[in-house]
């Protein structure tokens, strides 16, 4: 399975790609970016090759910015994609964006949410892998 995080914090990257191990029993090749912007030309630049995206919804779209909820930039801009991919996205939220209104917008993309923090992140990844 391969997977993109999209995420600013390291620590928090290295829990998804280690909740990810414990409920995967697959091969798993992960790449982490660290800023929306490098995020979205990663999975733009190869989108078949990506079976789920992890974003976080506060990070930068730079990395020399912060622009609080960049994450809605990334949910923008893929929701363009989502039109010839159907790539899953599990939304990373500690409660700065207004979860509803991103499901309604971006409901064909929005796989699942994970809610900082993500004290039941295998059981969300369980979820979405056994679909």
């Amino acid at each position: 399975m391969n997977v993109l995080i999209i995420d600013d914090d390291i620590t928090k990257a290295v829990s998804i790609v280690n909740s990810l191990k414990r409920v995967h029993d697959g091969i798993l090749d992960v790449t982490i970016k660290s800023s929306g912007t490098k995020g979205y030309y990663e999975y733009r630049s190869r989108p078949d090759n990506y079976d789920l995206i992890v974003l976080d919804m506060s990070m930068p779209m730079q990395p020399d910015m912060f622009v609080r909820r960049a994450g809605l930039s990334v949910l923008t801009l893929l929701n363009r994609l989502k039109l010839e991919n159907k790539t899953p996205v599990i939304m990373c939220s500690s409660g700065e964006v207004d979860i509803n209104e991103c499901r309604q917008r971006y409901s064909n993309v929005i796989g699942s949410v994970l809610y900082d923090p993500m004290l039941y992140m295998d059981n969300k990844f369980r979820e979405l892998l056994e679909d």
